[in-house]
Formats: C-alpha cells, structure tokens, sequence
C-alpha cells in the first residue's frame, strides 16, 4: 500500500525539482505557488484515488502525519523557489540537499542515540566541510 503512495511523492517531488528552475527562469517567481498547488493537489488526488483501491484504510493519525507533512513539503519547496531568485542554484541545490541529509544526521544522534561508523562521521563532516567551501 505505501509503496504506491511513496512512489506518486517521489514522481511528483521530482518533477517539481526539475520544473522550479525553469519556471522560476521563464515567469518568475510570482507563479511558484500556483505551481506548487496544481502539482501537489494532483498527487493528493491520486494518492485518494489509490486510497479507495486498498483493503486496509490508513488512521486519521497517518492522515495527519501526511498533510503535516505534505503542507512543509510545499512552504519549503516555495522557499527554495523564492531563494532561487537570489542565490546561485549550484549553492542553493547543494546548501538544502545536503545540509538535510547532515542536520536529520546530527538530530538522529542527539535524539534517537544513533550511533554512527567511521564512514558515518566522515560523510558528516565531509557534508559540513562542502556546505562551507560552497558558501565561500
């Protein structure tokens, strides 16, 4: 069931990456939301539809986990779009990828006592290190 549903986030997600540069490009900034709202409502929309096909119907506490989830998805990737306007993409790209992957790296250690390789720390620091040479 999830896998169905992960699979329509990940299309949708990655054709709104690869669409905001251009739109930003071509129109402007002034259309990003509207962008963003026609694109994630049409994933709500199937993820619905395909919703209605399985046998188990998720909890309202996993409805809400979603949205939540999905409305931080689509104020962050606005912010990002605005940012592009102002920033060179090459940083911006490389500051929100991975400076995610580095900070829910750093948060999983300090709340869920993750603990981490050599190879872990080293990819860490690497991530910190690149963010600075970028930012430079």
């Amino acid at each position: 069931m999830w896998v169905n549903i992960v699979l329509f986030s990940m299309i949708f997600n990655g054709i709104a990456l690869s669409s905001m540069k251009a739109l930003n490009y071509y129109c402007g900034s002034e259309y990003i939301w509207i962008f963003f709202l026609s694109l994630y409502t049409a994933s709500l929309l199937l993820s619905i539809t395909n919703i209605k096909f399985i046998v188990k119907k998720p909890e309202k506490k996993e409805i809400l986990i979603g949205a939540s989830l999905g409305i931080a998805l689509i104020t962050g990737m606005i912010a990002l779009a605005f940012t592009l306007k102002y920033l060179p993409g090459y940083f911006v790209y490389s500051v929100v990828n991975g400076g995610a992957v580095v900070l829910i790296s750093i948060v999983a250690g300090i709340l869920f006592k993750e603990k981490y390789s050599f190879f872990g720390i080293l990819g860490i620091i690497t991530g910190i290190i690149s963010i600075v040479f970028l930012s430079i």
